[in-house]
């Protein structure tokens, strides 16, 4: 996606006749579909309309931006038709993802999201040591069970196998209390992570079987406003590697900048 977004600030900024700009934009767009054309060709149409028209924009943005200023402002020429590019790229991505969407596909993978709970468990467990969610569920159980348990006369007058006991006990009922509450089947050896994938999954599954297509719609709005957030940061990392690009190609004249005089009217009063 950066080297694409590279490629097409570039030619925002070189590419001047309207009819070429049109039908290059054309090509980009059929040589990005033709890699999915064993998908649903309604939603692959769609998404493909939809990206021919955000880098229509984009490139229409940049170069008005180019015609109507005086100097060249590099990065405020570049922005719209980068952003515009990835903007339409995602959503050609979430248009032939709803196919495919269903309540085991609309969330990542376990493994994924095993790993990113198990890192997201690490930072929590620096600040907050007492809560093993790192770990399995009868270890964090035991935790909140001794936490609650700390500071009681009655239980620290008892001996340590007592204590024990006591503390298995209370974890049993807390882990039959969440099986109960979130509608699982929790076993205490099953891990932290686990559970919160099983819970989310089955919450889907919920929201699927509730609001069946608004559903789909929904969910999808949501990945997309996700991955647009993250894609402005995709957008400065594509502008700065241009940027090197485009000093490069002024270093061994590639390309050049030339000052020229326009006429110009304006309107003031009297």
């Amino acid at each position: 996606m950066l080297v694409l977004g590279v490629l097409v600030g570039i030619q925002g900024l070189l590419m001047e006749k309207g009819a070429r700009r049109f039908w290059v934009i054309v090509g980009e767009v059929a040589a990005i579909s033709v890699f999915f054309y064993d998908f649903d060709a309604l939603f692959l149409t769609a998404a493909a309309v939809f990206l021919l028209i955000f880098l229509l924009v984009g490139y229409y943005n940049a170069r008005r931006e180019l015609e109507y200023t005086t100097e060249i402002r590099f990065f405020a020429n570049t922005r719209g038709v980068i952003g515009k590019f990835i903007t339409g790229i995602l959503l050609f991505m979430v248009l032939l993802y709803v196919p495919q969407l269903s309540p085991q596909t609309a969330f990542v993978s376990s493994g994924t999201f095993s790993e990113f709970f198990q890192w997201s468990a690490n930072i929590v467990e620096q600040w907050y040591p007492g809560i093993p969610l790192a770990g399995s569920f009868g270890d964090f159980a035991e935790k909140l069970v001794v936490g609650q348990l700390q500071g009681n006369p009655a239980f620290e007058q008892l001996p340590v196998s007592s204590q024990n006991a006591t503390v298995a006990t209370n974890a049993s009922s807390l882990i039959d209390s969440f099986s109960q509450n979130l509608g699982l089947a929790i076993h205490a050896s099953d891990t932290v992570s686990n559970v919160a994938y099983e819970f989310i999954v089955k919450t889907l599954t919920g929201w699927h079987n509730r609001f069946a297509s608004a559903f789909l719609v929904g969910w999808s709005v949501v990945v997309f406003l996700i991955l647009r957030s993250i894609g402005i940061v995709f957008t400065w990392i594509a502008q700065l590697l241009l940027g090197v690009v485009y000093e490069i190609l002024l270093a061994f004249h590639i390309i050049a900048t030339k000052e020229e005089q326009t006429t110009k009217e304006t309107i003031r009063f009297q």
